[in-house]
């Protein structure tokens, strides 16, 4: 297994490993484009002979310099239960402390219980603190209904 920063040439093979993991919604191209070239050295894929089975992408904060917003994790369906996702947030969690950032912030839905439970795992084996921050409100234009989601933060 090896994890490895983002390139260009990964669009197309992340937005696929991301639509494969549910709930994770699926971005443009462009939205990945631009994260893999202005924020490569903090998006990560993690391959498996070959095959992506996971995926964490973040950037630090220019509005909190102390933060490292943690945008996108996922782990293949058929790999989770393996470590993976702490793994994932090892990666992103020395990736930050090189940023300066001294914290890992990311939001969550409400029903997300195994994003949260992936989160919560890691801060529990490195025995570090979670809390949440606040909830925030905001519509939802497809649907025309109003979205939830949790802001945490671990210290890193």
């Amino acid at each position: 297994m090896d994890i490895r920063t983002c390139k260009e040439t990964d669009i197309a093979t992340v937005r696929h490993f991301v639509s494969l993991c549910k709930p994770l919604g699926v971005h443009t191209g462009y939205t990945y484009w631009m994260l893999f070239r202005f924020f490569g050295e903090s998006c990560f894929v993690m391959e498996e002979n070959g095959k992506a089975v996971g995926y964490i992408s973040g950037m630090k904060s220019d509005t909190f310099p102390y933060v490292f917003f943690v945008w996108q994790i996922g782990v293949a369906q058929e790999c989770r239960g393996k470590g993976y996702s702490y793994l994932l947030l090892e990666k992103a969690a020395t990736a930050a402390k090189q940023l300066g950032c001294t914290a890992l912030q990311f939001t969550i839905e409400p029903d997300n219980e195994a994003s949260l439970g992936a989160f919560r795992g890691f801060a529990q084996k490195k025995n570090l603190k979670i809390h949440a921050l606040e909830t925030i409100h905001y519509p939802h234009s497809v649907r025309e209904t109003i979205e939830e989601e949790t802001i945490y933060e671990i210290a890193i």
